[in-house]
């Protein structure tokens, strides 16, 4: 039991590396991938499109992870019910598209006010769309009541800000 973690850390991480080699081989050798994930991401006149079989590369080994993960879970918690995780998921789901929508949303919307030929402009532009996405997020959790977020605002909470003092206790010279 004790070693399935680290078993399970190698497996998923040799995938994303076969899973690396393999997407690239597919990009070079099919030519209907290829301009498909060109036009996905609008990228067909851009030199170096190969490197955007990294990034799919990592999402298929993470998804295969989380299959792992999830049926080793099941197999030791068999008791806890499919409803739970459905709820969570939906909830983190909700979030997460969210805050990917009012990111994306918001990077348009900012593009005019920042330069986007410099590094200060591109930055500014980027971190504050993430900064309000994620606050957009964590409304979107609040509002379904996400006991995940309740949670780590309680350890958040008493972690760095109300936490009792601990003094030594005073030593009879």
């Amino acid at each position: 039991r004790t070693k399935r973690p680290l078993l399970l850390t190698i497996i998923s991480s040799s995938l994303t590396v076969l899973f690396a080699f393999v997407c690239l081989k597919v990009f070079e050798t099919s030519t209907q991938f290829k301009y498909f994930i060109e036009a996905l991401f609008r990228v067909a006149d851009v030199p170096g499109t190969s490197i955007l079989m990294l990034p799919l590369a990592y999402t298929l080994g993470a998804i295969v992870n989380f299959l792992l993960l999830f049926l080793m879970f099941r197999k030791d918690f068999p008791y806890i019910k499919s409803t739970q995780f459905t709820k969570t998921f939906f909830k983190s789901f909700a979030g997460a598209f969210f805050m990917g929508y009012v990111t994306y949303i918001l990077l348009s919307v900012l593009e005019p006010l920042f330069s986007t030929t410099s590094f200060m402009g591109i930055f500014l532009q980027g971190f504050i769309s993430g900064i309000i996405g994620i606050i957009a997020g964590i409304v979107v959790l609040k509002l379904l009541k996400s006991e995940e977020l309740d949670e780590i605002y309680s350890a958040l909470k008493t972690k760095f800000w109300n936490a009792p003092v601990i003094a030594p206790q005073q030593e009879e010279l």
